[in-house]
């Protein structure tokens, strides 16, 4: 049976350019893209109830609360209009979450068809995002809070590349190279699924 949408997952360490390369197979597939962190920034932005524990904890190189992110990112889904499918950037962190998706102690399901896991070293990720933080002077990309970042994204949500893998989801990208490299590896992946 065809599905009406084709969702995919941007999965990979901060740094290892999943903003970046969601934004080009969006344009490239007519694809809408969802950063959580964005959402999260509009709210903050809003000072809405949700922006003001968002930003405490962001600050803190912390996590929000899995049914928080998920309620915000379903209604955000509701709120779209009709589209080929979505590219999620930033959810699921957790395994947790990842589970929630899929409909387990979860009442939103939200389908996921590809996780894209874009792979860098750590050393590469803290270069990239130090020198992206000199660039735009984002507050929270100090070196001590991008060294949490890492250290929760290790613990937390790098299991989840073998719960995608069991689920035949998975697709791994050397995300080593250029913007430009590191695209053309990731259509040959994507292309296939788009023009059949």
């Amino acid at each position: 049976m065809q599905k009406k949408t084709f969702n995919i997952v941007f999965f990979g360490s901060p740094g290892c350019g999943k903003g970046t390369h969601a934004a080009e197979v969006a344009e490239r597939y007519h694809l809408q893209t969802i950063s959580t962190g964005e959402l999260y920034r509009n709210e903050i932005a809003a000072q809405t109830e949700l922006g003001i524990l968002a930003k405490k904890l962001i600050d803190a190189g912390q996590l929000c609360p899995d049914e928080l992110t998920l309620n915000m990112l379903h209604n955000h889904i509701e709120s779209m209009p009709e589209t080929n499918g979505f590219i999620l950037d930033g959810v699921p962190r957790t395994q947790k979450q990842a589970e929630m998706m899929d409909g387990i102690g979860y009442d939103k399901p939200i389908n996921i068809d590809m996780v894209l896991y874009l792979e860098v070293t750590e050393e590469e990720a803290v270069r990239r995002i130090l020198e992206r933080s000199a660039i735009s002077g984002r507050a929270d990309d100090t070196l001590e809070v991008i060294k949490s970042r890492l250290e929760n994204y290790a613990k937390l949500t790098q299991p989840l590349a073998d719960y995608y893998e069991k689920q035949n989801k998975l697709y791994r990208v050397d995300a080593m190279s250029t913007i430009e490299v590191v695209s053309e590896r990731i259509y040959k992946v994507l292309d296939p699924f788009f023009n059949r």
